[in-house]
């Protein structure tokens, strides 16, 4: 069997749902995506989803303060896989996913597959000198797709689905993070030409 029964999506922003079911659609019968709080659940429906999930997002919607009803639901539900775009914030998800459901994350991965029923996920190690292929058995497979991935994931045949949104049972576990301040973000640019000196870290040039 080369294809997953259930494979649940997530993401941080709307623009990644295409990419995201896109894949799953790939790998998996049935594409449910998770979405937390109301922002993203149009996207999904016009991704094609066929079931969204919404994990309200609590407070100043945070999307920490809705990770434990996605942590509660992936144990109820047990989807074959987890989809998650990579963010900074997605990381800590992934990784509380794992943890609840006494896995690991794969991170970063540059391609993803079905053989005999198991999920793999091809992904860079020693510093993308190399490639390491990870074997998912048994349990949920929570998998962080990377950027290269997504960007490059044919999105042809996908079509808008009516599936309604099912909120998920709230649950009130604090995230522990608080909302405390906004700031526009400020971007310095570096002339590097100009610069008497450059010292680069690791493998950097």
């Amino acid at each position: 069997m080369n294809m997953l029964n259930k494979v649940w999506v997530l993401g941080e922003t709307p623009e990644s749902y295409a990419a995201l079911i896109a894949v799953g659609r790939r790998i998996g019968e049935s594409v449910e995506a998770v979405c937390i709080g109301d922002a993203t659940v149009g996207a999904a429906q016009g991704a094609g989803a066929d079931a969204v999930l919404v994990a309200a997002s609590q407070g100043e919607g945070l999307v920490e303060d809705a990770a434990a009803a996605v942590i509660a639901a992936v144990g109820d539900r047990k989807p074959d896989a987890v989809l998650i775009a990579t963010t900074k914030r997605m990381r800590l998800v992934a990784a509380r996913i794992a943890a609840a459901q006494k896995t690991r994350v794969v991170n970063d991965a540059v391609r993803v597959w079905v053989e005999d029923g198991a999920l793999l996920a091809e992904h860079m190690v020693f510093g993308g000198s190399a490639y390491s292929v990870e074997k998912v058995n048994g349990g949920p497979a929570i998998v962080l797709l990377g950027d290269g991935l997504l960007l490059n994931e044919p999105l042809e045949g996908l079509s808008a689905s009516d599936a309604a949104p099912e909120e998920l049972p709230a649950v009130a576990a604090a995230s522990g993070i608080a909302l405390v301040e906004k700031k526009p973000r400020t971007i310095e640019s570096v002339n590097l030409a100009a610069a008497r000196r450059v010292i680069s870290v690791g493998r950097g040039i």
